[in-house]
């Protein structure tokens, strides 16, 4: 599937090949202003979207606007309009399909961030391997 993409030249598109779910989801202008706070839930413009495709018998479209915020999140990492832990944790409850009141406790800071993932995959032997590396880099210096 193809679509029209802002570049970072505003007056200039480009084509990008992408799954059908991200080309069908709501474009990242038509979020509602508290998107930029965390916010998941569907504008009232978005939720007219999905509807217009279910009364144009297409409700696999509908369904991308309704599920499409995970893309909307990955837009907005790209282009950091928040503070970076608040975009992980929006594109984290988006792609898990949670509402802010679901997830407590979300970390607010990098090192915070980091250690949370340390924790909850310290029986990882990937990330295992990658701390072990990172130490041995360090005592190299």
């Amino acid at each position: 599937m193809c679509r029209a993409v802002p570049t970072r030249f505003p007056l200039m598109l480009g084509a990008v090949l992408t799954a059908k779910a991200e080309a069908f989801a709501a474009p990242p202008g038509l979020a509602p202003l508290d998107f930029r706070t965390g916010d998941n839930r569907l504008s009232l413009i978005e939720e007219m979207l999905a509807d217009s495709y279910v009364e144009l018998g297409r409700p696999d479209l509908a369904e991308f606007v309704r599920n499409g915020k995970k893309y909307q999140r990955l837009d907005q990492l790209t282009k950091i309009w928040l503070q970076p832990w608040e975009a992980l944790n929006a594109a984290r409850r988006a792609v898990l399909g949670m509402d802010e009141d679901e997830a407590p406790g979300q970390p607010q800071g990098w090192d915070a961030w980091i250690d949370a993932a340390k924790e909850r995959y310290s029986d990882d032997a990937g990330l295992k391997a990658l701390l072990g590396a990172e130490r041995a880099s360090r005592l190299q210096k």
